[in-house]
């Protein structure tokens, strides 16, 4: 007997019909509209501030290394300690430990991070935002959250 196989059909296709015959998708609902919209306007966001951290040239590991800026900062808003062994379950492992390393010796390079010694245990380095880092992204914030907002009101609704 041969085996049986099944075909794999991505969202929105059923496998009937002829090929080309799948019909127009269904348009999105708000929330969905508006969670890729505020996908799409984070994502500028980051491009913008990694221009601007880079002064106009590429920034190599610039999203890893906004990413470890953004950590730091939600981490101490909220009156917690961040280390690099913290980052790197964070990240769950989808960046290499060596990737991680860089992008935080980059952002410490950048002015945008802190690194110091933990008090228990001198190996331990403790991460946080640098005053200018965090001046950076109080610069930034507001016209960010307004544009969330405004994406997201829609979805309310």
């Amino acid at each position: 007997m041969g085996r049986r196989v099944e075909a794999v059909h991505g969202p929105g296709e059923t496998g009937g019909g002829a090929a080309g015959d799948r019909g127009a998708p269904a348009p999105p609902d708000a929330a969905s509209e508006a969670a890729v919209a505020a996908h799409v306007a984070v994502l500028r966001r980051q491009y913008a501030l990694l221009a601007q951290a880079g002064r106009g040239g590429p920034v190599v590991r610039g999203p890893e290394m906004l990413w470890c800026f953004l950590e730091a900062a939600l981490a101490q808003s909220r009156g917690e300690r961040l280390t690099h062994k913290d980052l790197q379950a964070h990240c769950a492992g989808a960046l290499s430990p060596a990737t991680l390393s860089r992008a935080l010796a980059d952002a410490v390079a950048r002015g945008y991070l802190l690194q110091s010694p933990a008090p228990e245990d001198s190996r331990v380095k403790l991460i946080t935002p640098s005053e200018g880092g965090m001046r950076f992204l109080a610069e930034q914030a507001p016209a960010a959250v307004e544009e969330l907002r405004q994406i997201l009101s829609p979805a309310r609704r």
